[in-house]
Order: C-alpha cells, then structure tokens, then sequence
C-alpha cells in the first residue's frame, strides 16, 4: 500500500519567515495555534528544509521528546548539527539512545542520559554554551527550531536551561 503524505505545504509563509528572521527586523520568532494544526510539520518540512537549501545549519529539538530532560535532547541535537548531519537525514535515522556520550571541544566527553530527572548539572550547561559558540557561523548560520518549548513549565531545570538559552 502507498503511504500517503498529507503535507500542505505552506511555502509563501516559510519564505516571509525565513526572510524576517534572517534580514530582519526579527531575530525569534514563536508559532502559537490549538493542537494537530501543523505547526511541527512546517517547522520541519517548510522551514528547515527552506534555512537547509539556503545554507543555513539546521537544530530541530522537540522539548516534548523527551520529558524529564530537554536539555539532554537539546545537547544531542546540537552535536548532531555540529558534526554536520543535515537536518533530513537526522529525522529519519533512530533518536539518541538513553545514554550517550559527545564530545565537546572545549569540555570533553560529557555522558547525557535521557532518563535522568535531576536539574542540568554545570558540566551540561557549559556544554550548551560551548556547542552554542562552535555553532556561531556567519558562513554558515545556525537556525534553532525549538519545539514543544512549554514543556519546559514540566521539567525539572527548566529554570537553569531557560537561563543558560
């Protein structure tokens, strides 16, 4: 059986975005609309993909993913652009096992486990900030498409994670 896509594309809206957020006069921007609209779907399949073709660095995390630690999927998803997976290539493949491990210059090998629900410790803080900074670019600039951000009211450390963003 054929699988159906049921994507609309909404093209014109991704390319007044992108050109907002990318030439101004707006550097965030957030998408607000009841459940089931669509609003993950053009983050990914019209926007990402719109910033990717046009040079840009793609960081897509759903804070939803992984309920007990956002920053933990934030920090996977961070190595993962850095390392220079594309975008496309990332959401198809298997998410991060429950621990991993990611090297980070500047720090060295961090262990991130997902199922942790304790606060962020120092060490995964001053990861962000450091995975932040290598992915500063103006060659190639980075979007960060954080997903499902009020999750965060949920989450342990969401004080210490939404500070150090």
């Amino acid at each position: 059986m054929k699988k159906v896509d049921w994507h609309y594309p909404r093209t014109e809206f991704a390319e007044k975005v992108f050109t907002m957020l990318v030439d101004g006069p707006i550097h965030a921007a957030r998408l607000f609309g009841p459940r089931r609209m669509g609003k993950t779907e053009f983050l990914i399949r019209d926007l990402a993909e719109l910033a990717e073709r046009k040079g840009h660095r793609i960081v897509y995390a759903s804070l939803w993913q992984h309920l007990g630690s956002p920053l933990a999927i934030l920090l996977y998803e961070l190595d993962q652009a850095y390392r220079g997976r594309r975008i496309t290539d990332r959401l198809k493949s298997v998410k991060a096992s429950a621990k991993f491990e990611i090297n980070i210059p500047g720090l060295g090998k961090l262990l991130i486990d997902l199922g942790a629900k304790e606060a962020p410790s120092a060490e995964q803080l001053l990861g962000l900030d450091l995975l932040c900074g290598k992915l500063e670019n103006s060659k190639k600039p980075t979007f960060l498409l954080l997903d499902e951000v009020q999750e965060l009211a949920k989450s342990d450390g969401a004080r210490e994670l939404i500070a150090a963003l």
